[in-house]
Order: C-alpha cells, then structure tokens, then sequence
C-alpha cells in the first residue's frame, strides 16, 4: 500500500505530507515508520516529480505531560531526525508491557 501511495504521488508530481495531531509517542513512531516507508529508494528520487516526503505536526509530543513509550517520543527525537531502529525498539518495549498488563 505504500509504495502505491508514493508510486500515485510520483506520478501526480505531489509532496506526500504526513501530520499528526497531539498523538502519543507510540502513534508518532508508527508515523515515523511510515514516513520512511513511504520515501523513495534513491533509485527513484533522480526521475519524475518530487514525492520526497514532508512531516509536519510531529513534534505534538512536546505539549503532552506524559507519554506511553518509554523512552518518551521527545527523548528519541534528535532535532529533526527520528532514529527509526530507537521506535521499532520503543514500540516492541511498549507492546511487551502491554501485554504483560493484560496477563
């Protein structure tokens, strides 16, 4: 599905944006996951039009008093740059103790 997203934004010569509106850090990693998934291969960056990703409205997390993950989001971030194994490994964490909750 996403390479059909970024696929019909190439064609169409469009900016894919992703935005988030006062998410907690675990719908933001799963944003910041998606957002890569849908960047093109740098084998597709150098023709057609532009559908190089643009994120806004993913730093809602600095307005949130706590966060689910742990880390929090805010402590992932690095400026503008989001580590994308830091998420994968602060959603599995979450998703463990999730779980374990509900046992």
């Amino acid at each position: 599905a996403c390479a059909a997203l970024r696929a019909r934004a190439q064609r169409a010569g469009a900016v894919l944006v992703l935005s988030a509106a006062f998410e907690s850090g675990v719908a933001l990693a799963h944003l910041a996951l998606l957002a890569e998934a849908l960047a093109p291969a740098a084998s597709e960056s150098s023709g057609g039009g532009s559908c190089e990703p643009s994120f806004h409205g993913l730093n809602t997390f600095d307005a949130l008093a706590a966060d689910l993950l742990s880390p929090p989001f805010a402590v992932l971030v690095d400026g503008a740059h989001v580590p994308l194994g830091a998420c994968e490994q602060a959603l599995r964490d979450y998703a463990e103790s999730a779980a374990a909750a509900d046992a």
